[in-house]
């Protein structure tokens, strides 16, 4: 039976829904349960592994790390030049009362005295994330306010814009030119698919060559929630080209909403995280909202779709 409205779910994509906001409800319900005890301050000294991309805070870099202790937020003095997944040895002075950190909560502030690297991310695509990272960033050498944007247009890395320069995006409402997202992500693919234009690969070779690529592109932006959102449902996407599955993009949605918080109940905490979920939502149901007026009509109703979602 067809739907009577085309921006509607169809019928086969209904339960899948259903099971991922079940699933995301289960997920609050573990964090909410997740309460971090406090620290009772004094120094600390001991090993670090970051779980986080280092931020340019307002007072001063830091991340989010997990030692003996339990999940701590570092606050560096300076930039100290580290990147997810790295090994550390840090030593300071343990302060503050539990928080979280874009969606992750730590037991308390570890004010950073001194810190040695001792080791690398163990994974291989983020290895090869970081590598491509920081094989963008000196190409891009020497910096400009155009390369700086450029940096974070294409991996998300501000370091490099000035204080100025990102105060004024935040006050215009600009800001997301320079954070990644499910744009990027197909950006990514396109440019993959055109790269391996002259192996004259099948489409199974380059859906398997996205699955490939699609691991590394999400290392070398830092795992953003909106990266890995898009990136999972890209996944599927060629998955199912692989083995003959076509998938409906309300299942795509609810099969990557369910995979990621089942695997990172905390996402269900991450404002970028329920963004994402919300703008993508917004953009199938205005893509598919019956209107007249061609394409600019379309493309006005996609955007209004996105804005409507994550209004609120």
């Amino acid at each position: 039976m067809r739907d009577v409205h085309p921006a509607v779910p169809p019928q086969a994509s209904r339960p899948w829904i259903v099971l991922a906001v079940v699933v995301w409800i289960g997920g609050v319900w573990v964090v909410s349960h997740r309460v971090p005890r406090p620290l009772d301050p004094g120094p600390f000294s001991g090993e670090a592994v970051l779980v986080g991309e280092m931020v340019e805070g307002r007072y001063g870099p830091w991340v989010v790390a997990e030692t003996e202790l339990g999940t701590l937020l570092l606050d560096f003095e300076e930039v100290a030049g580290l990147r997810r997944g790295d090994l550390v040895r840090v030593s300071g002075i343990i302060e503050g009362e539990p928080g979280v950190a874009r969606g992750r909560p730590y037991r308390a502030v570890l004010r950073v005295r001194s810190v040695e690297r001792n080791g690398s991310a163990s994974s291989l695509p983020t290895r090869m994330g970081q590598g491509v990272r920081e094989r963008v960033m000196t190409r891009l050498e020497p910096f400009d306010d155009g390369r700086a944007l450029l940096a974070g247009f294409l991996i998300g890395e501000t370091s490099r814009l000035s204080s100025a320069d990102m105060d004024a995006m935040r006050r215009s409402g600009l800001t997301h030119f320079v954070a990644v997202s499910g744009s990027n992500v197909a950006l990514f693919l396109g440019l993959l698919a055109f790269a391996a234009g002259p192996l004259a690969l099948g489409p199974r070779r380059r859906a398997a060559l996205g699955l490939l690529g699609l691991p590394v592109y999400a290392a070398a932006t830092g795992f953003e929630p909106s990266v890995l959102r898009a990136s999972v449902m890209a996944g599927l996407a060629l998955g199912g080209r692989l083995v003959g599955v076509v998938f409906e993009v309300w299942q795509l949605l609810s099969l990557a909403v369910m995979g990621l918080v089942m695997y990172d109940p905390l996402l269900t905490g991450n404002v970028g995280f329920q963004l994402s979920v919300a703008a993508t939502a917004g953009v199938i149901v205005g893509a598919r909202w019956p209107i007249r007026g061609g394409r600019s009509a379309r493309a006005m109703a996609v955007t209004a779709g996105a804005q409507v979602a994550v209004a609120p």
